[in-house]
């Protein structure tokens, strides 16, 4: 943002608007429960593997693949939902992204551009 030319008045609003993300429970919760994940290696590696996959399967354009590595990321899902930091911080993550997914969606909704 400091390429970019903003004028000062919505600057401030974007610090103070950050300011109330960081401070609000979906951004504490999943903080909280990234900093555990983080402190656990094993965890971290199986976390990391499981957003890569996801992100793998979203960009499979073979139908017949990604029926097959959505059943692996089902069952991937499922064994870190076994693990209660894990369970924690897929849910705290899904939590949060949906908020700013709303969120930028309203900013988009609110303005007229196309």
């Amino acid at each position: 943002m400091d390429n970019i030319q903003v004028s000062e008045n919505i600057r401030e609003d974007l610090k103070a608007f950050t300011d109330a993300l960081k401070n609000s429970k979906e951004y504490l919760e999943y903080r909280e429960s990234a900093e555990e994940v983080e402190n656990n290696e094993a965890l971290k590696e199986k976390l990391s593997e499981y957003r890569l996959m996801n992100y793998n399967l979203q960009q499979e354009m073979d139908p017949g693949m990604v029926e097959q590595k959505t059943e692996e990321l089902e069952r991937m899902y499922e064994e870190l939902e076994r693990e209660p930091a894990a369970a924690r911080f897929l849910d705290a993550e899904m939590t949060f992204c949906r908020m700013m997914q709303d969120i930028t969606l309203a900013i988009y909704a609110s303005l007229d551009i196309e």
